[in-house]
């Protein structure tokens, strides 16, 4: 090996030898100190707040009244607040089979005072006529299970 790249790959062999995750590290502090996560952050809040927008108007144009929402500044999900007696436990695994993740509001509690509503994701929604289109598949179903 040449004099001049000994303590260079020294340096190397250290970090790779040690057993500790000394090198992802590093890229990470590089990554971070850099400003591409921010930059990252920064594109996806965009994003996900367009596709959350596209999420919201879809739902309340498919199901005008359904009930309210609860909005947050941020996050991949949309929890949407309905009637009491709602079965949202249906509603779930109805939406689930046509392409949205969807989760039941009430299973998150334990006491007999539960909320009723649906958690959507929305993250992989990429147009409104996308949304649209995976509302209309289940619009019938899903009155007939609000109504009852």
């Amino acid at each position: 090996m040449p004099q001049e790249a000994v303590t260079r790959f020294s340096e190397l062999g250290e970090i790779l030898e040690t057993g500790l995750p000394l090198l992802p590290q590093k890229i990470l502090a590089q990554f971070l100190s850099e400003g591409h996560f921010y930059r990252h952050l920064k594109k996806m809040r965009i994003l996900y707040q367009q596709r959350r927008r596209i999420m919201l108007e879809s739902i309340e144009t498919s199901f005008p009244g359904l009930s309210g929402f609860e909005l947050t500044d941020g996050g991949m999900h949309i929890v949407t607040l309905l009637q009491r007696g709602i079965q949202d436990n249906a509603l779930a695994v109805l939406w689930r089979q046509h392409e949205l993740y969807v989760r039941p509001l009430s299973s998150g509690y334990a006491q007999t005072q539960k909320r009723y509503g649906l958690v959507i994701g929305y993250t992989d929604i990429r147009s409104f006529e996308q949304a649209q289109q995976i509302l209309q598949r289940v619009a019938d179903e899903t009155r007939a299970l609000m109504q009852s």
